[in-house]
């Protein structure tokens, strides 16, 4: 994987982490579960399941994993 793929897979997916675990009232997880409500799907949705697939998994698998922040980022590294 080349550099640049290895940086900006981390940064998505460590963002879609953090993501997950921020309040359901801030702007930014209403804005996600709006989207994922009418089932819009942006670039950056897109980006980032690319990102995924990268290190092994699919869309389904990489929303119920629970994976830390270091686990993501050893996974990343093997790749």
């Amino acid at each position: 994987m080349s550099e640049f793929r290895y940086r900006e897979a981390q940064g998505k997916l460590l963002y879609w982490l953090r993501l997950r675990k921020v309040e359901p009232e801030r702007w930014v997880a209403v804005l996600q579960r709006v989207k994922g409500e009418l089932r819009l799907k942006t670039k950056w949705d897109r980006r980032m399941e690319f990102c995924a697939r990268l290190i092994g998994y699919n869309k389904r698998e990489w929303e119920n994993v629970n994976l830390g922040v270091q686990e993501v980022k050893d996974l990343i590294r093997i790749k």
